[in-house]
């Protein structure tokens, strides 16, 4: 199972939270991932003949 995890990277209570969004495959591989602080999104795709993921990180 392919998994992707959504973190939150900005400041709540007074303290920074971790951040660090990422994609990981099948096989336990990250795919792709957002710095720790950074802000954005993490496009993740690939074709169904494919063996290769293309990622893209969009800052906000």
């Amino acid at each position: 199972m392919n998994v992707f995890l959504g973190n939150y990277s900005g400041e709540t209570g007074g303290y920074r939270s971790a951040g660090g969004s990422c994609a990981i495959d099948t096989s336990g591989e990250l795919i792709g991932r957002l710095e720790a602080h950074q802000e954005g999104l993490l496009v993740v795709s690939r074709e169904s003949n494919q063996h290769k993921w293309k990622v893209k990180s969009v800052n906000m």
